[in-house]
C-alpha cells in the first residue's frame, strides 16, 4: 500500500503540477491578452489624442477663418456703402453735366437765332442804305437826263421833239 500511496501521491503531485502548469499557461495567456488589449487601448488612446489635437487645430483654424470671413464681410459692407455713395455722386455729377450741356445747347441755339436776326437786320439796313444810295445816285445821274428829255418834249402834249 505504501507503493500505491506513493503512486497516488506522485499522480496527485503530477496532477497538481499539470494543474499549476495549466493555470500558469492560462494566466500567461490572459496576461498576453491583457497586454495586447492594453497595447490596443494605448494605440486607440494615442489615435484619439491625435484626433483631439487635430480637431482642436481645425477648430482654431475654423475660428480664424470665421474671424477673417467676418472681417472681410465688414470690409465688403463698407466698400459697398462707399460704392453706393460714389455712384450717387457720379450720377449727380452726370446729371449736372447733362444739364449744363442742355443749357449750352439752348444758349447756342438762342445765340445762333439772335445772330441770325442781327445779321438779317444788318443786311436789311445795309440793303436799305444801298438801295437809298443807289436811288440817290441813279436820281442824280438820271435827273439831268430827265430834264433834257422833259425839255425836248413840248408841254402842249403833242409828243413831238423840238
Amino acid at each position: 500500500m505504501d507503493f500505491s500511496i506513493m503512486v497516488y501521491a506522485v499522480i496527485a503531485l503530477v496532477g497538481v503540477a499539470i494543474g499549476w502548469l495549466f493555470a500558469s499557461y492560462q494566466h500567461a495567456q490572459q496576461k498576453a491578452e491583457q497586454l495586447a488589449e492594453r497595447e490596443e487601448m494605448v494605440a486607440e488612446l494615442s489615435a484619439a489624442k491625435q484626433q483631439i489635437t487635430q480637431s482642436e487645430h481645425w477648430r482654431a483654424e475654423c475660428e480664424l477663418l470665421n474671424n477673417e470671413v467676418r472681417s472681410l464681410q465688414s470690409i465688403n459692407t463698407s466698400l459697398e456703402a462707399d460704392l453706393r455713395e460714389v455712384t450717387t455722386r457720379m450720377e449727380a455729377a452726370q446729371q449736372h453735366a447733362d444739364d449744363k450741356i442742355r443749357q449750352m445747347i439752348n444758349s447756342e441755339q438762342r445765340l445762333s437765332e439772335q445772330f441770325e436776326n442781327l445779321a438779317n437786320r444788318i443786311f436789311e439796313h445795309s440793303n436799305r442804305r444801298v438801295d437809298e444810295q443807289n436811288r440817290q445816285s441813279l436820281n442824280s445821274l438820271l435827273s439831268p437826263l430827265r430834264e433834257q428829255v422833259a425839255g425836248r418834249f413840248s408841254p402842249s402834249g403833242s409828243g413831238q421833239f423840238r
